[in-house]
């Protein structure tokens, strides 16, 4: 897979937000990040909406990314804690329809607790759009989420500040962090 190849989460092309790949799974930064390091992992097969449709070889690399990525973002940003979370269909609050997992650095200091699943939910497109971004023919790219109140998108050069700076941490961190490589595919790439 070159670098070149271009990459989609459902029928968004997202190449330039992703800062890890591997040969079945990425990672990207979020356009509409709840907390900084708010970061999506997404396996590469666009026709995986939900989890029981990754084939054993995806699974084992889509959570050996998820593992690698959670220490990151936690190491990178200094988080106390982190939230993951997967919303298995709409009615869980997926918001587009293409498996992702969302991993979310969490702080003592500022802590919104619990409501962080409200903000999930909160933001989401509801049925109605995720069948519709399902559903979109090749040229809808350009389909953004409805806005909202609780989080606002950023910026194509914003995100692409964040995944460059991404790119030159994950290499730190894993020079610097010998345990975690055990996550780490022999075909990664970033």
């Amino acid at each position: 897979m070159s670098g070149s190849t271009p990459i989609y989460f459902s029928k968004f092309l997202v190449t330039e937000q992703v800062f890890f790949r591997t040969r079945f799974s990425y990672a990207l930064v979020n356009l509409k990040p709840i907390t900084k390091g708010h970061v999506l992992v997404v396996p590469l097969r666009s026709q995986v909406v939900q989890l029981s449709q990754l084939t054993p070889q995806e699974n084992a690399d889509y959570f050996n990314t998820v593992q690698l990525i959670h220490q990151f973002m936690k190491w990178v940003y200094k988080a106390q804690a982190v939230n993951i979370a997967i919303q298995d269909g709409p009615e869980a609050g997926q918001s587009v329809p293409h498996l992702h997992t969302h991993i979310i650095p969490r702080y003592k200091e500022n802590n919104i607790g619990d409501k962080v699943y409200e903000r999930l939910d909160d933001w989401d497109l509801r049925r109605d759009e995720y069948m519709k971004a399902r559903d979109m023919n090749e040229e809808g790219t350009n389909l953004r989420p409805d806005q909202d109140d609780v989080r606002i998108a950023r910026s194509m050069e914003e995100m692409k500040k964040e995944v460059d700076f991404l790119k030159a941490q994950l290499e730190e961190f894993l020079s610097n962090h010998c345990d975690v490589k055990k996550w780490l595919p022999t075909d990664a790439r970033q």
